[in-house]
């Protein structure tokens, strides 16, 4: 034999035993693989999407084995009357003729994107038995059955077609259900890796709302979580109203999230966020999502708006809620500030743009902020503008129409620049087009208060139409105002000013007091009266006390509409902090003092879908606790935040005395100055600079991970301590939750989170150390507060 045959049956040889190697050989086990293949394929999905090599739209219903004679080597069963005579229920090997992996193969590749090692160290399903000689499981089947049946009838909204039973067949979970009272012999059916009906038999339904289970879910999916008896929420027709009646409790959303999460890596995190935010949003109207700084929350919500918008208009996620229409609002991005607003815009255009779709992105402003921004560019001095106020002294219903009528030239430049900020792609290679006009393809950017309030008509709302003048009538520029509804709010970030409006008891006693003597001067109620009618009465009665609080927030604790039962008399035992315990002390002192709390209603004003993305426990804590007329809570929170999720970033802990209001920018200044000291920037609420940021400054910041940071925490404010303590006396008083604890956690975390944790571009990358006085040191627990979390501190000398 020649050595050129020889070698090439060597080769031939070769190739063989590879393909053979290459092959399924069932060396996965049976229990990892479905959670596996679904954890790796949002992976690829997430992978593919960053290097932005395709312009498409991914079918989810791939992301798990759900169609197994899409997958080399799989096994289809036969359906009835199949076309090439097997009879229903038959196995169908898919038989794998040619393989072309090994020469298809990128250069340079040298594993597989599905390794057996790696799916073997994940924790298995838990397994459910069966009855010997029936397939028909046992373990809590009575059960599984009847909650099944009653999640399916509650969001169904009927009887039929009803779960007949639960069984096993060729190793997977199967449902066939009843069509209708007459049917005895169930043959509609629902397979495990399945979100659609099988319906086969007489009276087989037609109707598209019983098509799918609820938010597309999976069976295998939905029957894990109605197992556990704690995590099945029974729906009302009251759960139903605010979404949240789905049935499925936390641990559903968290272990989809922590499939993909476990490894601990950016791109499993991000994959695990990206597949339970749809699932999450889909089943909730009103959802608050938890998790880490610099994990995409935002990025999934936005990446998910176009498909979302899509398969909701079809499917009607929330039918019979009295929500928006898909096609009749905007989707909505509202972040902290204006700021964060125009760089949240400009990274979305940008990446839209890079993946070769179209930038539709579009960035919108109040009337007041542009006004604002002119001034400040044209450096026009502060007593030549006109603020709201200002424009209500002289006498104008409007800030637009003080500043048209006196101040024409500027009225004309920032209406060009809101007109211009219209302009978007809503088509690929098309010319720009005014983005009101095609509400259905453009993502809106503005703040939280513009969204809040974005279907409250007004003058000022009015305005930002592109079709706005300035002389129309009322009835013509009240109908332009109508026009600005919310379809979907994604709301970065959450605070407690957007939880609650609150108010002191003087507070209240004088705007209570100021109200009622206006109401009896003009024989009108306070909300009758326009805005320059209010501010000249406050003119001309407010006392001293009053103008200090200021006509603004006279006018926003007189509308906030406070009850008797939102009066809290202050109790420092439900929520100790500090040392000293002197009944005058800092604190202490706070009791017995009373504050006035009232939930806000924008979240029901705006009849929008709400998707809140956080990083901050107090908050998502609190607003867990909010609970509308009917008793059922206001927001659906969802925690994927825990640390067994996240790698442990360490930093440097400094005590330093002067970390306290009266020498905090020495100690500032110092650290700055200091050239072994790398710190570039400093977040501290009690010092000033250039290099210095405040923690509501800083917070939600995506560009300072290149920034070596130091962190200064000092004492809570005795006016935020006492809002707190109203909170936890109202929401909290036997709870075993710490508020103070958490405020300073996430402090911290926002702090931290800005150039450490998955923003980190490398370990050696940013330096980031936090300072705190030894006595705030001892308040929080010293070690044990500082050495817990997902950003652990740790003493240095």
């Amino acid at each position: 034999m020649s050595a050129s045959k020889a070698s090439s049956r060597a080769r031939t040889s070769q190739s063989h035993e590879a393909k053979v190697r290459d092959h399924w050989r069932g060396d996965i086990r049976q229990d990892t693989i479905w959670d596996y293949y679904r954890s790796t394929w949002w992976t690829l999905h997430e992978f593919i999407n960053d290097v932005g090599v395709l312009d498409v739209e991914f079918d989810r219903n791939l992301s798990t084995l759900f169609q197994k004679r899409r997958l080399p080597w799989g096994v289809r069963i036969a359906e009835a009357d199949d076309k090439n005579g097997f009879a229903e229920g038959d196995l169908i090997p898919q038989v794998v003729l040619d393989e072309q992996i090994l020469k298809r193969s990128a250069k340079g590749a040298k594993d597989y994107l599905l390794v057996a090692d790696e799916a073997n160290k994940l924790p298995g399903r838990v397994p459910t038995k069966g009855r010997s000689g029936s397939g028909a499981i046992t373990i809590d089947h009575d059960v599984l059955l009847d909650r099944l049946t009653k999640y399916l009838c509650a969001h169904w909204g009927v009887e039929y077609p009803k779960p007949a039973g639960i069984f096993d067949v060729f190793g997977q979970y199967e449902v066939r259900f009843f069509n209708d009272p007459a049917d005895q012999n169930p043959a509609s059916y629902i397979r495990e890796d399945y979100a659609s009906v099988v319906y086969l038999g007489k009276a087989a339904p037609t109707d598209p709302g019983v098509q799918y289970l609820p938010g597309k879910v999976s069976l295998a999916d939905l029957l894990l979580a109605l197992l556990e008896e704690s995590e099945f929420i029974p729906s009302t027709d009251s759960t139903r109203q605010n979404g949240i009646g789905l049935g499925l409790g936390p641990t559903f959303f968290r272990n989809g999230f922590g499939r993909s999460a476990q490894d601990r890596t950016v791109t499993g995190i991000r994959s695990g966020l990206y597949g339970a935010t749809s699932m999450l949003t889909r089943a909730s109207s009103s959802a608050i999502i938890v998790s880490v700084e610099g994990a995409g929350k935002s990025t999934a919500l936005l990446e998910q708006a176009d498909l979302y918008r899509a398969d909701d208009g079809v499917e009607d996620f929330f039918p019979r809620q009295g929500l928006v229409a898909p096609a009749e609002g905007f989707q909505i991005f509202a972040s902290q500030s204006y700021d964060q607003a125009e760089e949240q815009c400009a990274r979305f255009n940008l990446k839209r743009s890079s993946d070769n779709r179209p930038a539709c992105g579009v960035l919108l402003k109040s009337f007041e902020q542009q006004y604002r921004e002119y001034c400040d560019q044209a450096d026009i001095p502060t007593n030549q503008r006109l603020s709201w106020e200002a424009s209500l002294k002289a006498g104008y219903a409007s800030q637009v129409d003080a500043v048209f009528h006196k101040q024409p030239q500027i009225y004309d430049a920032v209406t060009k620049t809101k007109n211009e900020a219209w302009m978007a792609e809503t088509k690929l290679a098309q010319p720009e087009t005014i983005g009101f006009n095609h509400r259905g393809s453009v993502i809106m950017f503005t703040s939280h208060k513009m969204a809040q309030d974005f279907n409250q008509p007004s003058k000022n709302k009015a305005w930002l139409h592109p079709d706005f003048h300035p002389e129309m009538t009322t009835e013509e520029w009240l109908a332009l105002a109508l026009e600005f509804r919310a379809y979907r709010i994604i709301h970065d970030e959450l605070s407690l000013p957007d939880l609650f409006d609150h108010a002191t008891k003087q507070q209240f006693d004088l705007c209570t007091a100021f109200r009622k003597s206006v109401e009896r001067d003009t024989q009108k109620s306070w909300r009758d009266l326009s805005n320059p009618d209010q501010l000249r009465h406050f003119i001309n009665q407010a006392s001293d006390d009053l103008c200090e609080i200021g006509f603004y927030h006279v006018k926003r604790i007189v509308e906030a509409g406070f009850q008797p039962e939102d009066r809290v008399v202050l109790d420092y035992d439900v929520l100790p902090f500090g040392e000293e315990n002197t009944e005058d002390s800092l604190y202490r002192g706070q009791s017995g003092n009373v504050i006035y709390i009232r939930p806000r209603d924008w979240w029901y004003r705006t009849k929008a879908r709400i998707c809140v993305a956080t990083t901050e426990q107090l908050v998502a804590e609190i607003a867990g606790q909010l609970r509308n007329d009917a008793g059922d809570r206001v927001f659906r929170v969802e925690r994927w935040d825990e640390d067994r999720f996240f790698p442990i970033d360490n930093h440097l802990l400094i005590l330093d005395r002067q970390a306290r209001k009266k020498d905090i920018q020495n100690l500032v200044d110092t650290v700055l100055a200091d050239s072994e000291n790398p710190t570039q920037l400093v977040i501290s609420d009690m010092a000033t600079g250039e290099h210095v940021h405040t923690h509501a400054s800083a917070r939600g910041r995506n560009d300072l991970d290149d920034k070596h940071i130091t962190t200064v925490l000092t004492f809570i404010g005795p006016a935020e301590y006492a809002v707190l303590n109203a909170v936890a006396v109202r929401y909290f008083p036997q709870a075993d939750v710490n508020l103070v604890h958490l405020y300073y956690r996430d402090r911290w975390n926002q702090a931290a989170g800005r150039n450490r944790g998955l923003r980190a571009r490398s370990p050696e990358a940013c330096y980031h150390a936090v300072v705190v006085s030894p006595k705030l040191y001892r308040c929080l627990g010293g070690s044990s507060f500082f050495g817990e979390g997902r950003y652990r501190a740790c003493l240095v000398a």
